[in-house]
């Protein structure tokens, strides 16, 4: 598709002139991820209440659950069709390692876009944030040449995709994530971390 190249050598070929942007997109793109779990490890954690806390509890297990479910899907996709990365096939500037050669779809588009519209469901104020780094991410890939634009899309597709069907089905989840909030509770309780929290 020649509209995905033109895209993916205009985005690319704006690296390789400005070494400290090259740099932070390079930072952003290989461990930008690492934000978007530490959020909903904050999140864990946050809370003035016991409801408040265990709502908080609920989105942050609802972002993971997305997040899974937008990586199975992206690993079937992946299967039903393997796409070489851009250096592979083109000549581009390359600004971070990868540890597969598949490109399609974005692992990394998928994985923060799904934890960021699940954000975005339950917590609008954090989540249209994430949603703005989520494409920052999409874009960072390309720029740093280790994706085609479409991946990226197909990517954040499959992450919107996987977060809705989850919140959508939240009623079928209660169970399950009920149990979960139960047994960090009473793993809390027997840790005193939730005597502590009381007393502040």
């Amino acid at each position: 598709m020649q509209y995905d190249l033109n895209l993916l050598f205009f985005i690319n070929g704006l690296a390789g002139h400005i070494g400290w942007l090259d740099a932070m997109v390079a930072l952003f793109s290989t461990y930008g991820p690492l934000l978007f779990g530490a959020y909903l490890l904050v999140l864990w954690f946050a809370g003035k209440t016991l409801e408040e806390k265990r709502e908080n509890r609920k989105q942050a297990l609802y972002g993971v659950a997305s997040l899974f479910l937008a990586l199975g899907i992206n690993h079937v996709l992946g299967l039903l069709w393997f796409r070489s990365r851009p250096y592979v096939d083109h000549t581009v500037q390359r600004l971070v390692s990868v540890h597969s050669e598949a490109s399609f779809p974005s692992n990394h588009a998928a994985g923060s876009m799904s934890i960021a519209a699940s954000l975005w469901c339950g917590l609008a104020r954090s989540g249209r944030l994430f949603l703005v780094l989520a494409v920052l991410m999409a874009v960072s890939r390309v720029y740093a040449g280790v994706h085609y634009p479409s991946d990226v899309l197909a990517g954040m597709a499959v992450g919107f995709l996987s977060s809705f069907l989850i919140h959508k089905n939240r009623r079928h989840l209660e169970k399950p994530v009920g149990v979960i909030l139960a047994v960090a509770e009473e793993l809390e309780r027997k840790l005193g971390y939730s005597k502590a929290v009381a007393h502040k």
